[in-house]
């Protein structure tokens, strides 16, 4: 607890939206990186960590995910350019998928109080659910099957958008990477505690955070 009281007096730590200003600027340096991408200002991705087992049956079995056959917690973060985690949900039970751990951020990015050129978004993997009002705002590669569905003198520049998104894609991968290799204690089974789990979380995202932003330093 002492230490969450330190890390929420530095205003480095804070995980905040980015004003328009910057996505503008994040966007340009996106571009700049893979010219076929414009209006791109962050990246998205899900994460899973390991947990002790919980005593209680009925929270091991929603925090057991059937597909890793492992008892995890789940939960999306979303990177800005710069490096910085701008928005995250985690602590989440395993049996979660995406679209349950991102639907705050899909409002958000629906919202014009957030997001308010429409044309503005960020990148995600294949994988990731595009539905309703996102559509535009969160981009994915091409899934398996859409470029059959592509009008054939169209295929080829779809490839090549498809693939400048899955290359700067990337980039939450490092970011979560960037968390971990800092962070040993994410390696290692996080406490059964959902309360201690979520500070812990809460705290390492923020210690990220301030290191990013001191050092400038990060593998986004």
């Amino acid at each position: 607890m002492a230490l969450r009281k330190a890390i929420n007096m530095i205003p480095e730590a804070a995980i905040r939206w980015p004003t328009l200003q910057e996505q503008y600027l994040w966007a340009s340096k996106v571009t700049a990186k893979e010219p076929l991408v414009g209006n791109k200002w962050g990246f998205v991705d899900g994460k899973n960590f390991r947990v002790e087992k919980p005593a209680d049956a009925n929270t091991q079995n929603a925090m057991y995910n059937g597909w890793l056959h492992q008892t995890l917690v789940t939960g999306t973060i979303c990177f800005g350019a710069d490096g910085t985690i701008v928005w995250a949900k985690h602590n989440c039970p395993g049996s979660w998928n995406d679209g349950d751990t991102s639907r705050a951020l899909q409002n958000k990015l629906s919202d014009p109080r957030f997001s308010p050129d429409p044309n503005m978004g960020i990148l995600s993997d294949s994988a990731f659910p595009v539905l309703g009002a996102v559509k535009g705002k969160i981009v994915t590669p091409l899934k398996d099957g859409d470029l059959g569905r592509i009008h054939p003198s169209c295929r080829s520049a779809a490839t090549a958008m498809s693939n400048a998104i899955t290359s700067l894609r990337q980039a939450a991968e490092w970011g979560m990477g960037a968390i971990e290799k800092p962070f040993e204690r994410l390696l290692m089974k996080l406490p059964s505690n959902k309360f201690r789990r979520s500070i812990r979380l809460s705290n390492i995202f923020r210690l990220y955070n301030i290191r990013v932003r001191r050092t400038g330093i990060s593998q986004i």
